[in-house]
C-alpha cells in the first residue's frame, strides 16, 4: 500500500468539564466536552494506492475516518500510573457521539514510556 497524500486539518472549539485526581504514583481524569468544528474537513482523509507489483489494478482509493458532523459530545477517561522516575503507563478511552447524525467514534490509547 502506498500513500500519496494525507489530509487531516481541524479547527474546533471545546467546552466542558475535566475532573482530575492525583495521588503519589497515579492520576485519573474524566472528560465531558461539547465540540464544535469550524468550516473544515470533518474527518481524516488519506489517499492510497496498491503497489502495482502486488495488484493488477492501479486504482486509487480514499480512506476516510468517521464523519461526526460539526457538533458532537466527547466522553473520556484516562489513567496514568507512574511506576518510577523512568517508567510510566497510560491508558485513555474516548467516546465521541453525535445523536442527530446517529454517529459514534471510539478511541483507546495504551502508552508505555521507558526512559533510558
Amino acid at each position: 500500500l502506498r500513500y500519496d497524500r494525507a489530509v487531516y486539518d481541524q479547527w474546533f472549539f471545546r467546552a466542558g468539564l475535566n475532573l482530575k485526581r492525583e495521588t503519589f504514583r497515579s492520576a485519573m481524569n474524566f472528560r465531558l466536552q461539547y465540540i464544535n468544528q469550524f468550516g473544515n474537513r470533518p474527518y481524516p482523509n488519506a489517499g492510497a494506492q496498491l503497489i502495482p507489483a502486488y495488484s493488477t489494478s492501479n486504482t486509487n482509493m480514499n480512506i476516510r475516518g468517521v464523519n461526526l458532523g460539526r457538533d458532537y459530545m466527547n466522553i473520556g477517561f484516562g489513567l496514568n500510573w507512574f511506576v518510577n522516575e523512568s517508567r510510566s503507563r497510560f491508558v485513555s478511552f474516548d467516546y465521541d457521539l453525535n445523536t442527530s447524525r446517529r454517529t459514534t467514534s471510539h478511541g483507546l490509547s495504551l502508552i508505555f514510556i521507558e526512559l533510558f
